[in-house]
């Protein structure tokens, strides 16, 4: 998590304990996000009520919360994870680093290359044999450039 996303989340739930006190409250809520009557947000509904809005109002085809899962571990490994793919795997709550990089070891740039250059001291180290993507900056990121007109990694059945 991003030391912004946890300052805008830990921010939500002071506000939240601040409103829960002033009510008369005894306990600080449990939940970011409630729903409307306090209890979890229903995954249905916030993806109709929400996410399709959302996704339609910029013009992208309909998408689902998990593919925007592997949409988030793919910019990690672009933007250098690949590095310290356990936290890819973290991130991800899988069971083990081998179920993450079964997943996204194809994203990682080069990385057969310089393992075999490794072997070879006589040859130059290249760490990918494609140019990698631009790097991803906050400044340039809207959805239509994050999913791009094919859209995301195709549907991995459940994994």
């Amino acid at each position: 998590m991003s030391r912004d996303l946890r300052r805008v989340l830990v921010d939500l739930r002071d506000a939240a304990t601040i409103k829960g006190f002033e009510r008369g409250e005894p306990e600080i809520p449990g939940l970011v996000f409630p729903s409307t009557t306090g209890s979890t947000l229903n995954g249905v509904n916030v993806y109709h009520r929400d996410l399709l809005p959302c996704v339609q109002g910029a013009g992208l085809r309909r998408i689902t919360f998990h593919a925007l899962r592997h949409c988030y571990a793919s910019h990690l490994i672009q933007v250098g994870a690949s590095l310290s793919l356990s936290y890819v795997k973290e991130q991800m709550g899988h069971t083990s680093i081998q179920v993450t990089a079964d997943i996204y070891g194809h994203l990682i740039p080069g990385a057969d290359i310089a393992w075999a250059d490794m072997l070879d001291p006589g040859t130059t180290r290249q760490f990918s044999a494609t140019q990698l993507q631009p790097m991803w900056t906050p400044m340039r990121w809207n959805l239509k450039t994050l999913v791009g007109p094919q859209g995301f990694e195709p549907w991995t059945n459940g994994l």
